[in-house]
Formats: structure tokens, sequence, C-alpha cells
């Protein structure tokens, strides 16, 4: 496995122009380019790093602000960006600013949890049967493994002045993207926030950049799930592919082609029904309490 930097500081790695390192920031926390408040990372001590790239060239953010941060502030550019193309994918191609409501981390009464995103439009639906309230999630990316390489790397870099950004975007051997993980800690989010915001009349949109899409794909690909799109749909399933198309920057676009509209229920259904019955694992050489074996 191996994985290259991607971003640091909020900075595309591949640009033509030289990586400002923490130590251009002599005075004050560097701010993120994508919330309204300084660099968590750097606050915390770790390395500023925002999204890390597999051999492929496949995109894996690994900042929890850096898809669309849901920290409870005002809206910066890129946020507002992103939530538009929800509201233009799910609601009307056209919407605009100006009718697309959103509160951040709205807290669900007696539960100990928070939604990232509350939306509502108010506007014209394109498709008329479908919601005009959401509970909105955004999970771009997770963890990696083997991080003391990746800071190892890092802190390379930032002590040397003649390396380049050439150096930094180089590929280091060992860590790879942890995706189970990533699935694992929004499980339980996932279900409960689904079926309150179906029971609460609206309906649950789960953002998830690219990995982690076609890690979920892969549990319901073969499930025919119902396509609804033009109907009552109750979940939603956006992808968030890497814009190519400015070498400058790192973008984040969804790709509709993977868009998928279908019912909550049908889908927890699927994730709650997997697996083929193994009688096999009840039978064979078992040890009773006292060491004797026994063979069933």
């Amino acid at each position: 496995m191996s994985l290259k930097i991607a971003e640091y500081l909020g900075q595309n790695v591949d640009s033509r122009t030289p990586i400002r390192r923490l130590r251009d920031f002599p005075t004050e926390t560097p701010t993120c380019p994508f919330m309204t408040d300084i660099c968590e990372k750097v606050v915390k001590g770790l390395k500023p790093v925002c999204t890390v790239k597999k051999a492929d060239g496949t995109a894996w953010i690994v900042c929890e602000h850096r898809l669309c941060s849901s920290k409870n502030s005002d809206l910066v550019e890129h946020q507002r960006n992103i939530l538009l193309q929800v509201a233009r994918e799910i609601f009307h191609p056209e919407a605009t600013s100006n009718n697309v409501l959103v509160r951040q981390e709205r807290s669900i009464p007696g539960q100990r949890l928070r939604c990232d995103y509350i939306m509502h439009y108010q506007g014209e639906l394109s498709n008329p049967n479908g919601p005009n309230k959401i509970i909105l999630e955004m999970q771009g990316g997770g963890e990696t493994s083997n991080t003391g390489s990746i800071t190892n790397h890092v802190e390379d870099w930032e002590q040397d002045a003649s390396l380049s950004n050439e150096f930094l975007r180089s590929n280091i051997s060992g860590p790879g993207a942890i995706v189970t993980n990533a699935w694992r800690r929004q499980q339980e989010q996932f279900l409960l926030k689904g079926r309150i915001g179906t029971l609460s009349g609206g309906a649950l949109v789960f953002c998830v950049g690219t990995l982690l899409w076609n890690f979920l794909y892969e549990k319901i690909r073969t499930a025919n799930l119902t396509d609804v799109s033009t109907g009552s749909w109750t979940l939603a399933l956006l992808r968030f592919d890497e814009n190519t198309t400015d070498n400058e920057s790192l973008n984040f676009k969804i790709n509709s082609s993977k868009s998928i509209f279908t019912e909550y229920s049908s889908f927890v259904r699927v994730l709650t029904t997997q697996g083929q019955p193994a009688p096999e694992i009840f039978t064979g050489d078992f040890r009773n309490l006292d060491g004797n074996e026994v063979n069933l």
C-alpha cells in the first residue's frame, strides 16, 4: 500500500505554486480555508494534511472539516458551494442560495446525537413527490493506517527548505485508507438519524467520498434497490469525486451518475440481512471446560 499527500493546509500539492509551510505563519495559527476557524489539526499538534491520494489517484479526505464542515459558525464560500450542490442534486437543478435554508449541528431531542446539517428548501421541487426537508450528513473520508510514516514524511519536508512540492507529493510506502472504520463509526448514527428523519416527515441524505461510496455500493449492488428518484424517496446517497478540471486547487463535485435515491427502510434491510446460513460453524472439534475434546 502507498499514499501521497494531496493537500497541506488547504493547498493543492500538485499546484505549481510553492506550498506555504507552518513556519510561514510565524505569528498566528493558520486559518482553515474550508471553514471560519483556525486549523484544528495544528491546534492538536498534528500535521495539517487535509487529503491524501491512493496510488491510483483516488482522493481520500483525512480531515473531518474538509468536505463540508458542520462546525457552528458562519459559512465560507466552500461550504456554501458544497451545500448548494446538494440542494441542486436533490431538490431542483436551479436551486439558489436564497431558497436553501440550513442549520448546523442540530441536536436531536432525547438523543446524544447531532445532525451535521438540517436543510429546508423553499422553492418548487423538480420532483413534487420528493421531500423538501432533510437531515444531511457528511463523511468524505476517514483515517489511514501507518500515520507515523505520513507524519515523518511531512516533517522531513517541513524542516528542509530545499525540499519542493515534488517531494511532499511523492509516494509514501506503507499507509492506506481505512474505509471500513469510517463506515463503522457512521452506522449507528446512520440508522438512528435516518429513522428519526423519515418518521418526522423528512429524509436522510448521506454525502460520501469516492472510496466510501464504492465500499457501500459493494454491499448493496446485488440487492436491486428500487430507484425512487422520481417518487417519494427517503434516502439519498451522494458521491463526491475530485473535480480534476483545475490543477491549481483541489475541488470536490457530486457525481450525479452515481447518486442513489431509494427508500430508507429498504436500504437498512439490505444492510441488516447480509450473510448466508453456515451451520457448519457449530460442528467439528470442541473442548469442554475440563480440557476434554468433544466432536460435534
